[in-house]
C-alpha cells in the first residue's frame, strides 16, 4: 500500500467519524428534549397539584370558618332561644298568676254582689215596711188631727158658751142670734155638721 493510499485510506477516515457524531448528535436531541418535556410535565402536575392543595386547605380554611361562624350563630341563636323560652315561661306564669287573681276578684265581686242583693232585698224590705208605718203615721196623724179640731171645736163652743154665760150673768150680753148659734165678740157663730147662714147675717152691737 502506499502513501498515498494510505492517504487516500486515512482521508475518508475523520470524515465518517464527523458524520457519525453528527448523526449521533441528531439522534440525542429528541432524548434531551423527551427528558426536558416529562421534567416540565412533572413541574406543572407538581404545580397543578400544589394549586389544588392549596385551593382544598383554602376550601377547608373557608369552611372551618363558616362552621365556626355557624356555631357561634346557633349558640347565640340558642341562648336568645332560651331567653325567649324563659320570658315566655315567665310570661305565662304572670298570665296564670293574673288569671288567678281576676278568679278570686270574680268570686270577691260575686259575693260581694249576692251580698249587695241580699242587702237590696233587706233595705226593699225596710223601705216596704217605713211605706207601711208612714201611711199609718199619716193616718194616725190625720186622726188625730180630726179629733184635735174637734176637740178645738167643742172647745171653742164651750169658751163661747161660757163667755155668753159670763156676759149675760153681768148684763151686758144682749143675744139677738138665732137658736143654736152663739154669740161671741159682737158676732154669732154656728157650730155643726155643715154649712149655714143667718139672715140677714151677723148682728153687730
Amino acid at each position: 500500500m502506499t502513501p498515498h493510499s494510505r492517504a487516500e485510506g486515512r482521508g475518508p477516515g475523520p470524515a465518517m467519524g464527523q458524520q457519525e457524531f453528527t448523526k449521533f448528535s441528531r439522534r440525542r436531541r429528541p432524548c434531551c428534549s423527551r427528558g426536558t418535556q416529562l421534567a416540565l410535565l412533572a413541574l406543572v402536575t407538581t404545580a397543578l397539584w400544589a394549586g389544588l392543595l392549596t385551593l382544598l386547605l383554602l376550601w377547608h380554611w373557608e369552611n372551618a370558618r363558616n362552621l365556626k361562624q355557624l356555631e357561634e350563630t346557633a349558640a347565640l341563636n340558642v341562648s336568645q332561644v332560651s331567653k325567649d323560652l324563659e320570658r315566655q315561661k315567665g310570661d305565662q306564669m304572670a298570665q296564670k298568676s293574673q288569671a288567678a287573681q281576676m278568679m278570686q276578684d270574680m268570686e270577691r265581686i260575686q259575693t260581694e254582689q249576692k251580698r249587695m242583693e241580699s242587702q237590696e232585698s233587706e233595705l226593699s224590705w225596710n223601705l216596704d215596711g217605713l211605706r207601711a208605718d208612714l201611711s199609718d203615721l199619716k193616718s194616725r196623724g190625720l186622726n188625730e188631727m180630726r179629733q184635735a179640731l174637734d176637740s178645738l171645736g167643742r172647745l171653742q163652743e164651750e169658751v163661747g158658751k161660757l163667755w155668753i154665760e159670763l156676759r149675760a150673768a153681768n148684763g151686758s150680753v144682749c143675744n139677738t142670734c138665732p137658736e143654736a148659734w152663739i154669740y161671741f165678740q159682737k158676732k154669732c157663730y154656728y157650730f155643726g155638721e155643715g154649712a149655714k147662714k143667718m139672715d140677714p147675717g151677723p148682728v153687730r152691737l
